[in-house]
């Protein structure tokens, strides 16, 4: 079936990254301290030069590929031996073990971002950049934001315990003369029923612009994110209960889409042609030159 042409500026996650190549990357020094543990999810060029889904050890630098062949492939997410990823406008379901590549989704629109639910029985994602919808794997599928006309909607992640989505409502809207084009962003939430409510009040921070990225805590309790502050992108970290932001990524550099580790003592985050990771006072723990977005922290 033919995919529905989208008449929208290019996807965010993908200006996102280009800004952050261009801006220079991460020049942030690392501290000596407890190094973080696991393996993360990650997109980028690996082998082909094309975008791929693979994984990266953290204690090994190891990397896997998942992508069987398949590029580019721009989103993931990973429950146990089930790959979800985007390839070609639809959803597709990739069990990592036995190498069974399922189709789910066989919409008219463009369906991308898919994001497991923590129990693994749902998954969001988002059609043509303008709505998010629920899939199952048995192919059933609800709207669950409508579209909007004149933006886009990017899903981010899910709250650990309540059901609720967080994602970015980016409006493109012109820039005054002489500025630099911007999209005004607000980092929005949606419960099972459609119930949409504003997740980070930041109309008192006027210095921050094109937030984004919400990442719910393990516990619930915060909400990381990325803003460009100046000539560049930091991640901040909010207190749900207190509304409280304060600024994580002190270090030299552009940081943006970050992620939390399963413990919650970490944070990694996008910086250009490498990605970084965070301890919560803000240091630099780890650097890594792997050429990918980091888009989940995998739990053992």
């Amino acid at each position: 079936m033919k995919k529905t042409t989208v008449s929208q500026p290019k996807h965010i996650f993908v200006i996102l990254m280009a800004i952050a190549l261009v801006l220079g990357g991460c020049n942030a020094e690392v501290s000596e301290t407890l190094a973080p543990a696991g393996k993360l999810l990650l997109v980028g060029e690996l082998e082909t030069g094309k975008e791929q889904a693979f994984t990266f050890d953290l204690a090994t630098g190891e990397t896997e590929n998942l992508s069987r062949g398949l590029a580019p492939i721009w989103s993931a997410s990973l429950h146990h031996s089930d790959l979800l990823f985007e390839y070609q406008g639809d959803i597709s379901r990739l069990n990592v073990e036995t190498g069974e590549i399922v189709p789910i989704t066989t919409l008219p629109s463009l369906d991308s971002r898919p994001i497991w639910s923590p129990e693994g029985d749902v998954f969001a994602f988002e059609q043509n950049y303008l709505s998010i919808s629920l899939g199952s794997l048995d192919g059933e599928t609800r709207e669950l934001v409508a579209p909007i006309t004149d933006g886009e909607l990017h899903i981010n992640s899910w709250h650990p315990t309540n059901g609720e989505l967080a994602y970015t409502e980016y409006r493109h809207e012109p820039a005054p003369e002489g500025e630099p084009s911007a999209s005004p962003s607000k980092l929005m939430v949606v419960d099972s029923s459609g119930n949409v409510r504003e997740l980070v009040n930041l109309e008192d921070r006027s210095e921050l612009s094109m937030a984004g990225s919400p990442a719910f805590s393990p516990d619930g309790k915060q909400v990381a994110f990325h803003a460009r502050m100046g000539d560049s992108f930091h991640i901040f970290v909010a207190d749900l209960s207190t509304g409280f932001v304060h600024e994580l990524s002190n270090a030299d550099g552009d940081f943006t889409m970050p992620v939390w580790s399963p413990d919650g003592l970490w944070i990694a985050a996008f910086a250009g042609n490498s990605f970084v990771i965070f301890s919560l006072d803000g240091a630099v723990v780890q650097v890594s030159d792997v050429n990918g977005a980091v888009l989940q922290w995998l739990s053992d």
